[in-house]
């Protein structure tokens, strides 16, 4: 890097060029991402006219955590799962669905607060539920696609970036999404702990048994307060972490 760069960047970031150097000496062979780094923040500066000060803070802080990170991106995810109108206080409703409501809202805003992705899954069944097989074992119509209990529940609706729809309890779409993102751990909270978010967990744990998966307690809930507890026990034994 230039000492004219160095100077222009570090009075723009308040840091000094002393500090910018060392960076540049440490990353090696990432150097490389240094300038595709550069060239799409030019390109950002030319076409869609973001200040210089917004430009250069953006690629040094890139360029910063591109260091620190060793080149690798890191990725927690935050899986809200089923937390919609019809499993909270809709046709498969209940109290306990409703308590942890508050909960879930706080556990988003953390993670958000602390760079997690956060994705939803939403349970979708046609308007034939009742003659499918799951159907036939829990005859409730509910989460019919496009119906009012199968949207996300107002409290939450500001925090739906990315959802994934759901046709039974496991999700293997929620699955392929992990890999893809190359997360280095996820998290599950929502509904039914015994149902599915137990499925779901161990498939993530079937298909990445050395990730970190997790379940929140505080933040879920069972169709029974005795099938929750059953379900975190038997999440327990498959190595999935359970945090009270």
């Amino acid at each position: 890097m230039s000492l004219l760069y160095l100077e222009i960047v570090a009075k723009i970031c308040r840091t000094s060029k002393e500090k910018l150097k060392i960076y540049w000496k440490s990353l090696g062979k990432f150097k490389v991402y240094f300038f595709v780094l550069a060239f799409s923040f030019q390109m950002m500066y030319t076409y869609t006219g973001t200040s210089v000060k917004t430009v250069v803070n953006m690629y040094v802080n890139a360029t910063v955590r591109l260091h620190e990170n060793g080149g690798n991106k890191v990725k927690k995810l935050l899986v809200v799962v089923d937390m919609q109108i019809d499993f909270v206080n809709g046709s498969l409703g209940s109290k306990e669905a409703e308590a942890i409501v508050g909960n879930v809202k706080n556990k988003i805003e953390q993670c958000k607060s602390e760079g997690w992705e956060i994705v939803f899954t939403r349970d979708t069944h046609p308007v034939e539920y009742l003659q499918t097989q799951e159907g036939k074992y829990l005859p409730v119509e509910h989460c019919i696609k496009d119906t009012e209990g199968w949207e996300i529940i107002p409290e939450l609706r500001t925090y739906v970036e990315h959802v994934i729809d759901k046709p039974t309890f496991g999700s293997t779409e929620l699955v392929k999404y992990v890999g893809e993102e190359n997360a280095e751990c996820v998290e599950l909270i929502g509904l039914c702990t015994d149902i599915c978010v137990v499925s779901n967990a161990l498939l993530l744990k079937a298909n990445y048994p050395e990730m970190s998966i997790s379940v929140d307690a505080s933040c879920c809930a069972g169709v029974t307060v005795e099938s929750h507890e059953a379900a975190l026990m038997t999440m327990k034994m498959c190595q999935i972490q359970v945090r009270d």
